[in-house]
């Protein structure tokens, strides 16, 4: 969708006209059922939601600073890109341990209906004598504690890893969350290289994005433009808990622009690798704490929910 956007505005269109919006203004609450019709299966509303926000903020950045449409939306697409990309990564980083937790839940019952099938009759123990039922609710009460903490591991590594790109600041002025921080990076770098200087970049660039990065960036491109040095404009931003690494990150890349006069393009660039780097180490070793911490639950309840429901049953029917 955002490719045939694109391909439309550089035959002579324009970004409203690409997205069947005619004449109209592009705004989030606009936008975003065209991109939910166009969202995947697999993809989710929330990501949906936040193209909308991006293309929205590209549109801004365009006419503000007289960039090319089609370049704003790239930086859309790419950042775009890059969130599916780490989605990937992260189904596929906990397939294993989602699959291991589903061999421990179906454990118990399965070797319960095996010994069925072997005509060891663990059913009629397990619901026939007192004992069967004190295994069974045992059991069950383990099996039930194994299934929740199991469903809680997963629920929290999977909300939190492969997030790192998002969620960076507040509100934006066109009233949506704040996009990625890598489309923040990449819009910043598209409004340097239009000829935009350093304070006015960060001033255009934080307006059109809002929230606390945003914030942050406008009062460091005041703060340059009274005169303050670089390290100065920046002191308080870097200071920010929520916003701190953001900023350092932003600080870092263009201060030798500013003290030296140096291409910011190149140390963007590398900031927007170093996040998608950050982000796949972010992934990988959430998989692997996730691997280890699925122990707890598999020797603490469902070991003992399948010696209680489906070894003790089998082999007393089977010495009976």
């Amino acid at each position: 969708m955002i490719a045939a956007a694109i391909a439309h505005v550089r035959s002579g269109g324009t970004v409203a006209q690409a997205f069947g919006l005619g004449g109209m203004r592009v705004t989030v609450a606009r936008l975003s059922p065209i991109v939910e019709a166009w969202r995947s299966p697999e993809e989710s509303g929330e990501t949906a939601r936040y193209v909308a926000i991006g293309i929205v903020a590209a549109c801004r950045l365009s006419e503000e600073l007289g960039c090319a449409a089609a370049r704003c939306l790239q930086t859309v697409a790419a950042a775009y890109r890059r969130v599916r990309l780490a989605e990937t990564r992260r189904r596929q980083a906990f397939a294993v341990p989602q699959a291991t937790s589903v061999l421990l839940s179906v454990l118990p019952v399965g070797t319960v209906a095996l010994g069925e099938l072997m005509g060891l009759r663990p059913l009629s123990f397990l619901l026939g004598t007192d004992r069967g039922l004190g295994c069974l609710a045992l059991g069950g009460c383990c099996y039930a504690i194994g299934l929740l903490w199991n469903r809680a591991l997963l629920r929290g590594m999977m909300a939190n890893i492969g997030m790192l790109n998002r969620d960076v600041g507040g509100i934006s002025a066109d009233g949506g969350v704040v996009p990625w921080l890598t489309l923040i990076i990449a819009m910043l770098d598209v409004a340097l290289r239009q000829g935009s200087s350093i304070p006015r970049a960060l001033a255009v660039v934080g307006r059109i994005c809002g929230g606390g990065i945003g914030l942050g960036m406008v009062r460091a491109g005041e703060a340059l433009l009274r005169g303050a040095s670089w390290h100065d404009a920046w002191v308080v931003q870097r200071a920010d808990r929520s916003a701190g690494e953001a900023f350092d990150l932003i600080c870092t890349a263009l201060e030798p622009s500013w003290t030296r006069g140096d291409m910011s393009s190149a140390r963007l660039e590398a900031v927007v690798d170093r996040l998608d780097a950050e982000e796949r180490a972010a992934i990988e070793q959430a998989a692997s704490r996730l691997s280890v911490r699925l122990l707890m639950p598999s020797g603490l309840c469902f070991l003992p929910a399948f010696v209680f429901v489906g070894i003790v049953p089998s082999i007393i029917s089977f010495a009976v």
